[in-house]
């Protein structure tokens, strides 16, 4: 609780485990057991609501509802071994069958 992450932290989960992350654009991050989710780029300007998400998840299911930065065209995306989504969109939800 109330570790800073930073561009490029993993965050995994066990077998029975889960994890939820809130940003500080009111995004969040909820991860189901056995996840892994690479953080690679967060930044956002509170003033102009400016900034960009972008997450690889490896395995596991996650779904991320976005936060200010969905206001701004291609801020989010997630990545998966086969697929990207971006855009506008608040929600996004994946299950990735993994190692």
């Amino acid at each position: 609780v109330g570790v800073r992450l930073r561009e490029n932290d993993t965050v995994l989960t066990a077998a029975n485990g889960s994890v939820g992350l809130m940003f500080n654009d009111n995004s969040m991050l909820s991860m189901g057991p056995n996840g892994e989710v690479l953080l690679e780029r967060y930044a956002y300007d509170s003033t102009t609501y400016m900034g960009a998400f972008d997450a690889f998840v490896k395995r596991g299911a996650v779904s991320i509802e976005t936060g200010n930065l969905a206001q701004s065209p291609d801020a989010v995306r997630v990545k998966t071994p086969q697929a990207e989504l971006r855009g506008q969109t608040r929600n996004f939800a994946v299950h990735v069958e993994g190692e």
